[in-house]
């Protein structure tokens, strides 16, 4: 059974903050390049995909409008400059009742990167190189590569005032995090 895109604001079974409308209009701005990435691509598989990470991801400042709400946004009391606010003007706030066009933007960045190349997949460095408990060693060949996430700069520099980004190899505080299972 195909999933259909849902971009109700607010919506209990929304699955995307971006309408394949919405994408098509932020990667028309882009290169010559980059939209036909983006011409090519599963648009609103690659979307649903986009805001599932993002939800996934990030903890956005503000509150979720509603209980009964499928995604995070939208949100209330969010700054309209985000976490950075600063200044001795009045107060504005996003609206609550719209998603904001910086979460359309980074939805479909992250959707034509998703359409160009897995980034949620592991990579084969990701371990770690030595473990040495009492007189066992367990040495590990090739290099470590545990990177912070699944993000690219353009998507993160996007969302990055709004919230705190939670890489999934790391905790809240972002610290390092390694899991080892006794078997």
């Amino acid at each position: 059974m195909a999933i259909t895109l849902d971009a109700t604001v607010g919506g209990a079974n929304a699955n995307s903050y971006c309408t394949v409308a919405d994408a098509d209009d932020y990667h028309s701005t882009l290169t010559q390049d980059l939209s036909d990435v983006w011409a090519n691509a599963d648009k609103a598989k690659m979307l649903m995909w986009a805001t599932r990470l993002v939800d996934q991801h990030w903890k956005f400042i503000g509150q979720r409008v509603s209980s009964d709400q499928a995604l995070e946004f939208p949100r209330k009391n969010v700054y309209r400059d985000g976490v950075y606010f600063a200044g001795d003007y009045p107060v504005e706030y996003l609206s609550s009742s719209t998603i904001p066009a910086f979460l359309k933007n980074a939805v479909a960045e992250m959707a034509r990167i998703l359409s160009e190349e897995n980034v949620t997949a592991v990579s084969d460095k990701v371990g770690v190189e030595k473990i040495k408990v009492g007189s066992i060693e367990l040495d590990m060949t090739g290099s470590v590569d545990i990177t912070e996430g699944v993000f690219r700069p353009a998507v993160y520099d996007m969302l990055a005032k709004y919230g705190q980004y939670l890489p999934s190899l790391k905790d809240e505080r972002g610290i390092q995090v390694v899991k080892l299972v006794r078997g």
